[in-house]
């Protein structure tokens, strides 16, 4: 068996963005939680805590742009699957 880390990574102003999209959007209000605007507030210390998990296991993709991200995180499993 072959495990594949991913860690989704976008900034915090993408995720503030995001959320209030998705809290403004009549096709996307009902996947808002208030949790979302709570785990925001900490975003600066999840990301510190986020570099002292991460190890070299794990690929960081970048998803500030989504489908770039999808496209990127497709080619590094693609990748680790041929290997």
């Amino acid at each position: 068996m072959t495990m594949i880390k991913f860690w989704l990574s976008i900034s915090e102003d993408e995720q503030k963005r995001r959320i209030e999209l998705r809290k403004n959007s009549q096709l996307t209000y009902w996947k808002f939680s208030p949790n979302d605007e709570n785990a925001l507030s900490h975003y600066d210390r999840m990301s510190i805590l986020k570099e002292r998990v991460i190890d070299s296991d794990w690929h960081t993709v970048d998803y500030g742009n989504k489908k770039r991200g999808i496209k990127n995180l497709l080619a590094i499993l693609c990748d680790r699957l041929a290997a």
